[in-house]
């Protein structure tokens, strides 16, 4: 074999080489996309939300808007459902009222969501409640965490 032809047989294994080595080093400064976004929407969290669980009894003030007017209505109910993170978090609220179940799904960091109490905590053993639904009356009843 002459010399060009082993020059021939060598330059793509160099190539190779060089290519996967290049892949594997980011440029200095460029932040990962899902770390940008993190960034971003820290920007956007409510820091007066309280630490909420499935379970647990909550009052949330949400901002209704009538015509031209607004007003602060108060659902009170169990939470039986988080969905999602970050600033997207949302909690499915349950609440019977006049023998007629209803939900309501609010955005946690929303601004239409003017503030959350924790009324009491019950103990679950499940991370969604939607055997809740089914039940009535005594049936319904979740056990009350001692403190």
């Amino acid at each position: 074999m002459s010399v060009s032809e082993q020059e021939a047989v060598d330059a793509p294994e160099e190539t190779a080489l060089a290519v996967s080595v290049d892949a594997d080093v980011e440029p200095a400064g460029v932040k990962p996309g899902a770390e940008i976004i993190r960034e971003l929407e820290a920007a956007d969290l409510k820091a007066d939300r309280p630490d909420l669980h499935p379970g647990d009894a909550v009052r949330v003030h949400a901002t209704i808007r009538e015509g031209d007017r607004e007003r602060i209505q108060i659902f009170e109910g169990i939470l039986i459902a988080m969905k999602h993170g970050g600033n997207r978090r949302t909690i499915t609220v349950r609440k019977t009222s006049f023998g007629v179940a209803v939900e309501r799904i609010f955005p946690l960091h929303s601004p239409l969501v003017a503030k959350v109490e924790v009324v009491r905590s019950h103990h679950v053993r499940r991370a969604k409640l939607y055997f809740l639904r089914k039940r009535k009356g005594k049936a319904a009843r979740l056990r009350e965490k001692r403190r």
